[in-house]
C-alpha cells in the first residue's frame, strides 16, 4: 500500500506558479551597498525623500513552497490585493498548527526541534491582513468548529453523566465509611473512594471543549489553556494589539514585560505557574506556536523593548515587514479557484489527522486526505 504523502503527491501547480518538483535555486540576494560607519559626512548633503533610496522588498519566495500551499498564496495575494509577503508567512503559520507538536528533528544529541514557528507580521491598518487571515484560517477554523460539535453533542454528555455518577458513589462511600466501626473495612472503603475521587479529576481534565486556535487570549488564560488541550496550542491573530499589549505588561501592576511562558511553550520546557487560590498549572513539554498581524507601530514597540530582546522572545520570532498598502477596488471581484481551496484543506486536513490529533476521528464533513473531487493534493 502507498502510503500517502501531503506534499509529494500534489499536482503541478497552475499557471504562473512554481513547480517544486524542479530543484530549488538558492534565493537571489538582495543587493545592500556597503556603508562606511565612521566616514566624515560631508559638509552639505542634499536628502533624499523618504525611503526613496530603500532596496525594493524582496518577494516571497513561492518556489520554496509545495504547490498546494504556493497555489493558495497566489491565490489569495491576487483576490484579496494583498502581497504575497503578507500571504506566505499566514500560510507557514497556519501548517505549524496544525502539525502541532506531532513531528520533530533531531537537532543535536541533546535537543529535538519541533514544527512550532514564531511569526510576526507587520502590516498597516486596512491593507487586508483580517480578509488574508479569515480565509486562509478557514480549513482549521471549520475542523475545529466540527471537533467542538461533536464534543458537545457527544463527549460532554457522556463526560458530565459519568461525572454525576461518581459524585454520587463518592458521596455514598464516605457515608458508609463514617458509619463503619470495622478498621479493615473503613480502609476497604478508603481505598475504592481514593480510586473513584482519581477517576472524577481525570473526567474533569477531559471535560473540556477542543481549540486548536487561541485568539486575543491573555498570557495567563493561554497558560491554562495549553494545559486543558494536552499541551498543544496555537496563538493567531489578525490584530494582536490587546495580546502584545498583555505581553509587554501594560495592564499589570509592574508594568514588566511576561514572555516567559512564550519561551517555555516555544523550548518545551518544563514550567509551572502557581497563581492565587487557583490550582498550579504544571506543563512538561508544552508546545505553543504564534501567527500575530499587526501594525508597523506595535512591532517597533516590540522591537524596542530591551527585555524582550534579552529573555530570547525576540530572537524566537521570524518578523516579516509585509510593506502592504490599501489598494483600490476596481473591476469585478475575483474569486479564489475552487481548486487551490479545496487542495489547501484537504493539506490542512491530512497534517491535523497525521500530527496534530492522530487519535481522533476525522470530523464529521470532508475527508482528511482528499478534496471532495476525489483529486489528489
Amino acid at each position: 500500500m502507498k502510503i500517502y504523502d501531503p506534499l509529494e503527491d500534489s499536482p503541478r501547480p497552475p499557471a504562473g506558479v512554481p513547480n517544486d518538483s524542479a530543484p530549488l535555486q538558492p534565493a537571489a540576494p538582495v543587493p545592500t551597498p556597503i556603508v562606511d560607519m565612521h566616514a566624515r559626512a560631508p559638509a552639505t548633503v542634499d536628502l533624499p525623500a523618504d525611503d526613496a533610496d530603500d532596496p525594493p522588498p524582496a518577494p516571497f519566495p513561492l518556489d520554496a513552497l509545495p504547490p498546494a500551499m504556493a497555489a493558495i498564496v497566489a491565490a489569495v495575494a491576487r483576490t484579496a490585493r494583498v502581497p504575497e509577503r503578507l500571504a506566505g508567512p499566514c500560510v507557514l503559520g497556519l501548517v505549524s498548527a496544525a502539525i502541532g507538536a506531532g513531528l520533530e528533528v533531531q537537532s543535536d544529541g541533546q535537543r529535538t526541534t519541533r514544527g512550532n514557528l514564531f511569526l510576526l507580521v507587520s502590516a498597516e491598518t486596512g491593507t487586508g491582513k483580517s480578509r488574508t487571515f479569515e480565509v486562509m484560517a478557514a480549513p482549521l477554523l471549520d475542523y475545529q468548529e466540527r471537533l467542538q460539535e461533536r464534543w458537545r453533542k457527544e463527549s460532554a454528555p457522556r463526560l458530565q453523566s459519568q461525572i454525576k455518577i461518581l459524585d454520587r458513589e463518592i458521596h455514598n462511600l464516605e457515608k458508609r465509611a463514617g458509619k463503619t466501626a470495622d478498621t479493615s473495612e473503613r480502609e476497604r472503603l478508603r481505598g475504592e473512594l481514593e480510586y473513584k475521587i482519581a477517576e472524577h479529576a481525570e473526567l474533569i481534565t477531559r471535560n473540556v471543549e477542543p481549540v486548536l486556535l487561541a485568539q486575543d487570549a491573555t498570557t495567563e488564560r493561554l497558560t491554562a489553556m495549553v494545559e486543558e488541550q494536552g499541551e498543544v496550542l496555537f496563538s493567531a491573530s489578525s490584530d494582536c494589539r490587546k495580546v502584545v499589549d498583555n505581553l509587554l505588561g501594560r495592564y499589570s501592576a509592574t508594568k514588566s514585560t511576561d514572555e516567559s511562558f512564550y519561551l517555555a511553550g516555544y523550548s518545551g520546557d518544563h514550567v509551572r505557574v502557581d497563581r492565587g487560590s487557583r490550582p498550579p498549572v504544571n506543563l512538561r513539554r508544552p508546545c505553543l506556536g504564534l501567527l500575530w498581524f499587526g501594525q508597523p507601530d506595535l512591532v517597533e514597540s516590540m522591537l524596542a523593548e530591551d527585555s524582550l530582546s534579552a529573555s530570547g522572545f525576540l530572537p524566537r520570532l521570524l518578523i516579516c515587514h509585509s510593506h502592504a498598502t490599501p489598494q483600490r477596488i476596481e473591476g469585478e471581484p475575483q474569486m479564489i479557484p475552487e481548486s487551490d481551496l479545496s487542495r489547501w484543506t484537504a493539506l490542512i486536513e491530512s497534517l491535523l489527522s497525521a500530527y496534530r490529533l492522530p487519535d481522533a476521528d476525522t470530523p464529521a464533513g470532508q475527508s482528511a486526505t482528499h478534496p471532495p473531487t476525489g483529486e489528489p493534493l
